[in-house]
């Protein structure tokens, strides 16, 4: 099988160019509890309100600060459209295959436990990879100018997806959240 994916294909939780591996966890006995497949499964619509928007916007802000007048304006554009939450998101676990559906229905299909996955698109290449982690799972993807590390987790009823991105010609690491209630 053929473990390239075309980038058109890929859905991008945000901004890098990629798609996704994993490692799964294993802790017998360990105490950590994992949610199961049915907890995360199915369509889940954005429920952030304005205080999730306003925080993203800020650390949009942040990361961009320091940047010459010249270039701020557009990577601040950029990032507010590459980091606007999806309306809905759909995630099915299946054993150790996690399929992940977001804007316009691209769907990234990725085995969990496997090694990290190469893509490629017009931006370049990126590695991917997956893990579960307690009541949820962790999608990272690490291309040739930054990264990215989106941890979903249930938070009671909510689905909570936090970001973490990076980027050579940003200052620091931009973090926000985004919540999700079931549909």
């Amino acid at each position: 099988m053929n473990d390239r994916i075309p980038h058109e294909r890929l859905w991008r939780p945000g901004w890098a160019v990629a798609g996704l591996a994993a490692a799964t966890l294993m802790f017998a006995g360990s105490g950590l509890a994992y949610a199961g497949a049915g907890d995360l499964n199915g369509a889940w619509i954005y429920i952030g309100g304005p205080a999730e928007e306003k925080a993203r916007i800020a650390a949009v802000d942040k990361v961009t600060d320091r940047m010459n007048v010249f270039m701020k304006g557009k990577a601040r554009g950029k990032l507010k459209e590459r980091t606007a939450p999806p309306p809905m998101i759909r995630i099915h676990i299946e054993g150790s295959k996690l399929t992940l559906t977001g804007r316009e229905g691209k769907a990234l299909r990725i085995a969990l436990g496997a090694p990290p996955m190469e893509v490629e698109g017009p931006k370049g290449k990126a590695k991917v990879s997956a893990k579960r982690v307690p009541d949820g799972f962790v999608v990272v993807s690490q291309g040739e100018k930054g990264g990215q590390r989106t941890t979903y987790q249930l938070k009671g009823d909510t689905l909570v997806a936090m970001v973490q991105m990076s980027g050579e010609r940003l200052d620091g690491t931009l973090t926000y959240r985004m919540s999700f209630g079931r549909k």
